[in-house]
């Protein structure tokens, strides 16, 4: 922001490059989580992507199964299972401020100056998924040091993050689709994109 004549000026380019540092390093982080869940043991009675599978379990045996804490796997395996899934959720901790810092910084930048009173509620959207996040995983942690594995105290903060999301990726493709920032063409096709998301 910079004063003129007692007003204060936005800056959507500055505050565009700022966001674009956080793209960068929500990017590189999304590199690292990956890497860290291909060490998620290989298993013939499991067939959904592992980190999902414990984000939106739909019961509480699917759950106790995305964990290895069913019949069929070894005490060896459970371990083996935990391990990879903690470090993930520790990570996801980290990935969460990225796409937090990333999202408020570019929301920003494309906000119309004419509009800029509702960037408070969406950042207030922002942060309600970033503490739903937060909670669920919390809860996660709670299941792999010990606790009774249960699959709402999971499902529900991920469905309301992932709602969440999905308000604030409309939002922002309606944005950018309506912004000069980016030109006309490449601003709309962004914008049907990030909506679509």
């Amino acid at each position: 922001m910079s004063r003129s004549g007692g007003m204060t000026l936005r800056s959507p380019a500055g505050t565009l490059r700022v966001s674009s540092v956080f793209a960068g390093a929500l990017l590189l982080w999304s590199v690292v989580m990956l890497i860290s869940v291909t060490f998620y043991p290989h298993r013939t009675d499991f067939k959904r992507a592992p980190v999902l599978a414990v984000e939106l379990p739909h019961s509480d045996a699917a759950l106790e199964q995305a964990l290895g804490e069913n019949l069929t796997a070894t005490p060896e395996l459970t371990k083996e299972i935990h391990h990879v899934l903690e470090w993930n959720t520790l990570l996801d901790f980290v990935f969460i401020f990225c796409y937090t810092t990333f999202l408020v910084s570019f929301t920003y930048a494309i906000f119309p100056d004419s509009r800029i009173r509702w960037f408070r509620p969406v950042c207030a959207l922002i942060l309600a998924a970033a503490v739903f996040d937060c909670v669920e995983n919390y809860q996660i942690l709670k299941v792999i040091y010990g606790s009774h594995p249960v699959a709402d105290a999971i499902r529900t903060p991920s469905e309301v993050k992932w709602i969440l999301l999905g308000i604030i990726f409309l939002v922002d493709g309606i944005l950018v689709a309506q912004s000069a920032i980016f030109g006309k063409s490449i601003g709309r096709i962004m914008g049907v994109l990030l909506a679509l998301s």
